[in-house]
């Protein structure tokens, strides 16, 4: 059982909860990565791996939270370092599946740059030390939980800034079709 959190053993409406929730996301994460595999004919590229480690991490998410929760799982911190880079797999293939699709409606080498840049910089700012943070806080008490609650309130603002403004300037991007229409002349 995680620590501070109720015996999910002991609540059948919330485990029921739990298992439906995580049917859900299985199934649709199932559903695409068959989608993946049978419609990309070239299984390279940014966009195509980071939708399948994407897909994998939602599935191995429940599932360790599943095994943590009704205690399978006993160690504490043999638990909570897979649950948080399985968070991990989910966010920044996330970020990079946003960022490949970026190339779609932005033509600026430089945004493009910038953005990339402004992902490593919140995997390495934000992500890495969210990830220590958390384990060493909720396995060993070293660090206070305040820290923890404090970093952890840090981390989704970085990447709702990051989100907001590749979102502002693709919506009023210049498309290759619209560069083209805007360059012809009757």
């Amino acid at each position: 059982m995680m620590a501070n959190g109720p015996d999910i053993k002991q609540n059948l409406s919330m485990a029921m909860n739990m298992a439906a929730f995580t049917g859900v996301a299985w199934y649709i994460s199932i559903e695409l990565n068959i989608r993946l595999f049978l419609l990309f004919k070239r299984r390279k590229g940014l966009y195509f791996w980071s939708c399948a480690l994407f897909s994998w991490g939602i599935i191995l998410q429940p599932l360790c939270i599943i095994l943590a929760d009704f205690g399978v799982w006993k160690d504490l911190k043999g638990s909570i370092t897979p649950i948080y880079l399985d968070w991990w797999l989910i966010v920044i293939p996330q970020a990079l599946v946003m960022y490949s699709r970026l190339h779609l409606v932005v033509c600026s080498r430089r945004y493009l740059r910038w953005v990339l840049s402004l992902i490593i910089f919140d995997i390495v700012v934000f992500f890495i030390p969210t990830i220590i943070i958390c384990i060493l806080a909720q396995a060993t008490l070293t660090i206070p939980s305040y820290v923890n609650l404090i970093w952890d309130r840090k981390s989704p603002s970085s990447s709702f800034r990051k989100y907001s403004l590749c979102s502002l300037h693709s919506s009023d991007a210049e498309t290759p079709q619209r560069r083209l229409s805007s360059a012809t002349v009757l």
